[in-house]
Parts: structure tokens; C-alpha cells; sequence
């Protein structure tokens, strides 16, 4: 579980998906995922989280603690893209 931390930005811009191959772990708060700091950002999404590589998975897992995720395209898995799991 990752806690109190802000998740660096991304900052390729040739290859602007995060693939991951397996699940992610549960996000436990505070944390902060904004990809409207990434540079270019107009509006829409910069940054995708990819799930065609994680197998039957969600995309990220907000397990409490006040998580905020912002400005980011999440996709392509076979789960929910974004799952609250308790008060965040």
C-alpha cells in the first residue's frame, strides 16, 4: 500500500502510457495522483494508465485516506479503471 506521498509525475512525452503487468496495490491516503502538472496539459489527459497488460485487475484502488487523482486517462482494464474501496 503506498501512503502520505505524491506519486511523481510522468515526463515522457513519446510514450505517454503507464503499462503496468500486474495489479496495482491499493492506494491508502493521503495521496495525490495529478497528471494536470504534466507539461502541455490543456484539459485533457496527458498521461494514461493502461490496463491491457494487468490481467483481470482494476485500474488504481483508492483503499481510504484522502486519495485525489486528477487529469489522468485510465483504460483498457478488465476490472473498474478506478475503485473506491472506502471513504477517500
Amino acid at each position: 500500500m503506498l501512503g502520505e506521498q505524491m506519486l511523481a509525475k510522468h515526463h515522457d512525452p513519446l510514450s505517454p502510457a503507464l503499462s503496468p503487468t500486474s495489479p496495482l496495490p491499493d492506494l491508502l491516503g493521503p495521496v495525490t495522483i495529478d497528471g494536470t502538472t504534466q507539461p502541455g496539459y490543456a484539459g485533457k489527459p496527458l498521461v494514461e494508465l493502461r490496463g491491457d497488460k494487468a490481467g483481470a485487475a482494476d485500474g488504481l484502488r483508492l483503499a481510504g485516506g484522502s486519495c485525489v487523482v486528477r487529469g489522468l486517462g485510465i483504460t483498457h482494464f478488465q476490472q473498474a479503471g478506478l475503485r473506491v474501496l472506502a471513504g477517500t
